[in-house]
C-alpha cells in the first residue's frame, strides 16, 4: 500500500472555513502538541487509541496507524532527536549508566 510522506492538515467542513490557513503560523506549536498528547497517553495499544492517534471518523485509515511511528514522525518534524527508548535504554546499560550497584 502506497503512503506518501506528508502530514495532512485539513478541514473538514465542505469547502473550508480557513481553519487550515489559519493554523498555518500555528503549525510548530500544534505539532508539539499533538507530540506531547500521544507521548503522555496511557493507553497501552501500538496503534493507538482515539485519545491519541485514532480518529473514529477515519475508519479506512485507523488500520495503518502506530503510536511510536507517529511520536518518530513529529519528532522529525520538529528536529528532535529520534533515538527511541529501546536504544536509549541499551546505550545507558552499555554505559553503565541509570544501572545501580547491590552492596551486601
Amino acid at each position: 500500500r502506497f503512503r506518501p510522506e506528508r502530514l495532512l492538515l485539513y478541514d473538514k467542513h465542505p469547502g473550508g472555513i480557513g481553519l487550515a490557513a489559519q493554523a498555518t503560523p500555528l503549525f510548530p506549536e500544534l505539532i508539539q502538541r499533538a507530540l506531547d498528547l500521544i507521548e503522555t497517553c496511557s493507553c497501552p495499544y501500538l496503534k493507538g487509541c482515539p485519545c491519541c492517534v485514532q480518529h473514529l471518523d477515519c475508519k479506512n485509515y485507523n488500520a495503518v496507524l502506530n503510536k511510536a511511528g507517529g511520536v518518530l514522525v513529529l519528532k522529525a518534524v520538529l528536529g528532535l532527536d529520534l533515538e527511541t527508548d529501546k536504544e536509549r535504554n541499551e546505550s545507558e546499560h552499555e554505559d553503565g549508566v541509570g544501572t545501580a550497584e547491590l552492596s551486601a
